[in-house]
């Protein structure tokens, strides 16, 4: 009788245990972010896409929002291919010490380069206006910072629209 009674309070012991250590919240911090795979962009450019950083506690939403944020910061250098993958590891580093590291394997892909360089306008009113504009042409395509064969780049193409604009602007082509 008295084993079954201790038993019984043994094994109630230990369900109660596990039952709030279930219900328990555990942070666990990251001791460190690798970005694997990230040849192209800066270091810069790829750590100020990211959410978290080393320190935070394990967010997944933050997690996936910074993946997202690499992607899309690849997407608009002209890696329309890419893909980034994350995985959470615990390494030990000493007997008494584990590190979790939390990474983002990115793959680039090939880039999207310029084939060619064309400036269409959007009306072309009078057959003075295309002569007119076929001369001006070359020069607007020269002076627009974006050569064929270079990565297309979202941030270059809208730089190039401003500096066509503000020429055109100049000769008096379009109004300000």
């Amino acid at each position: 009788m008295r084993v079954r009674l201790l038993l019984t309070l043994i094994v109630g012991a230990l369900a109660w245990s596990f039952q709030n250590l279930a219900h328990a919240e555990v942070e666990i911090q990251i001791d460190q972010i690798e970005i694997l795979g990230a040849k192209s962009l800066t270091q810069d450019e790829v750590e100020g896409a990211l959410k978290v950083a080393a320190g935070d506690s394990l967010d997944r939403a933050k997690i996936v929002r910074s993946s997202h944020n690499l992607e899309v910061l690849y997407f608009m250098k002209g890696f329309h291919d890419v893909k980034v993958e994350t995985s959470f590891s615990h390494v030990s580093v000493s007997f008494y010490r584990t590190d979790n590291i939390l990474r983002f394997n990115v793959t680039e892909g090939r880039p999207t380069r310029v084939a060619g360089i064309k400036i269409i306008p959007e009306n072309i009113a009078t057959p003075i206006f295309e002569a007119g504009w076929r001369q001006k042409e070359p020069l607007l395509i020269s002076n627009c910072g974006i050569v064929v064969g270079d990565i297309f780049d979202q941030e270059k193409t809208s730089e190039a629209r401003r500096a066509i604009e503000s020429f055109l602007a100049s000769e008096e082509f379009i109004g300000v």
